[in-house]
């Protein structure tokens, strides 16, 4: 499925353009030059790296929290 975003000279192109190449940098985008056209494709590896990191950081907070939790009840019980 093919989507064109913006067309170049196009009022937000400059904005559309920056979120591209962060999207590149951070791995979600794979950019492919065709002559003038800039054609993005989005990367499934980029967004399962995000889903990793946020699934880590999930469990994280989630067994500290328990632990908070554990904390306060044994403090209420004394």
């Amino acid at each position: 499925m093919n989507i064109e975003i913006i067309r170049s000279g196009e009022q937000g192109s400059l904005l559309t353009s920056k979120f591209v190449k962060l999207g590149h940098i951070a791995g979600f985008i794979s950019i492919q030059n065709i002559g003038r056209e800039r054609h993005c494709t989005l990367k499934k590896d980029g967004f399962e790296e995000l889903q990793a990191w946020i699934f880590y950081f999930d469990e994280f907070w989630i067994s500290k929290l328990k632990k908070l939790e554990t904390l306060l009840n044994n403090k209420l019980s004394n």
